[in-house]
């Protein structure tokens, strides 16, 4: 397992597993144990090793990211893809995936590790009309490392790779991510993305244009802690968070509302972690407790985040074990919470 992927609704979890190509759902219990139900693989004349997923803020569609296009393989290698999966009422998935054309996927770049979804601004309330969900995918491309945009479809599933201004050299558009970029996140207003570059210990990030289109901020990339890996934003859009793997640390910086760039490191810079934390969730309802899965040393860090400055201060009895090697974490809201616990 390298991924886990929480429903918009809260009631089911999906886990990648890499090895394997499949994907297994879980629905949560009210007493937050989880319940496996269905096993979905993806097909054989599809893509192989997924490595991320993402579900759109109407909870109707899973995208799936993965390594290899059939007939790619380890050592025949070549370009990777997203497969879409409808999700049904009772959050079970159509196995079949939406067609593109005579292809049972949509077409990525090379070696694809994250994906990304813009948020449904509204939320918790329904999405508006409106309501676009742009996907955003990660390429860890020897040959030049990449961000793909696409539209998503809400009436079909249907992928569409967003076109770049007439008289461009391209069909579609790319956007440089520096040399290893790992995580992807988007403020919950839905105007910025952020992309973890892992080998040259920065944050890239960009402004996102009314068609989807991105643009890289000013003054940017702007630098980390050591090897960052995981990458998750508050509710509130006014802080974002960075797991340091080398550095056993995760990071806060608070953004400037204007501008999206990272203004400054919150409050108290780095808060040391478990080793090796390469995933970073904020539990929704409140805001203000924060977990990374620690890698190597089989454990949870838990972390309560103040509001008002970004600052994080340690939880009674952090760390908390875990099985062995932790690949990443989510956090599904416990009770019923009025939108107003979110505000600062």
């Amino acid at each position: 397992p390298v991924a886990i992927v929480l429903s918009p609704n809260s009631q089911a979890l999906y886990v990648i597993n890499h090895d394997s190509s499949n994907i297994v759902e879980f629905l949560i219990g009210t007493d937050g144990k989880i319940y496996p139900k269905n096993t979905y693989v993806l097909g054989t004349q599809g893509g192989s090793y997924p490595t991320a997923a993402v579900i759109d803020g109407t909870n109707k569609y899973l995208i799936v990211a993965f390594t290899y296009q059939y007939p790619y393989t380890p050592v025949n290698p070549g370009a990777g893809g997203l497969e879409v999966f409808a999700i049904n009422s009772d959050n079970s998935l159509n196995p079949t995936p939406i067609a593109n054309g005579t292809l049972p996927y949509f077409i990525a770049g090379t070696n694809p590790v994250s994906v990304g979804v813009a948020p449904c601004t509204t939320a918790p309330a329904p999405c508006p009309s409106s309501y676009v969900p742009y996907i955003y995918v990660v390429n860890q491309d020897p040959a030049g490392a990449s961000v793909w945009g696409y539209s998503l479809s809400l009436t079909t599933g249907k992928l569409t790779l967003i076109p770049t201004p007439v008289g461009a050299s391209i069909s579609h558009s790319i956007y440089g991510a520096g040399v290893t970029p790992h995580a992807i996140a988007e403020d919950p207003t839905a105007r910025f993305v952020y992309v973890t570059d892992s080998a040259s210990n920065q944050l890239v990030a960009y402004t996102v244009q009314s068609d989807g289109s991105l643009v890289p901020l000013s003054n940017g990339p702007f630098p980390t802690g050591l090897y960052p890996e995981g990458i998750t934003m508050d509710p509130r859009g006014q802080y974002i968070y960075l797991t340091n793997y080398n550095a056993s640390t995760v990071t806060g910086y608070s953004i400037n509302q204007a501008t999206g760039a990272p203004s400054g490191v919150a409050s108290n810079g780095a808060s040391a972690t478990g080793t090796g934390p390469n995933c970073v969730t904020i539990e929704p309802s409140q805001g203000v407790y924060l977990y990374t899965s620690n890698f190597v040393d089989n454990s949870v860090s838990g972390m309560q985040l103040d509001p008002h400055t970004g600052a994080l201060s340690n939880i009674q009895n952090t760390p908390f074990n875990t099985g062995g090697n932790p690949t990443c974490a989510v956090a599904v809201q416990a009770g019923s919470h009025s939108f107003q616990a979110l505000q600062p």
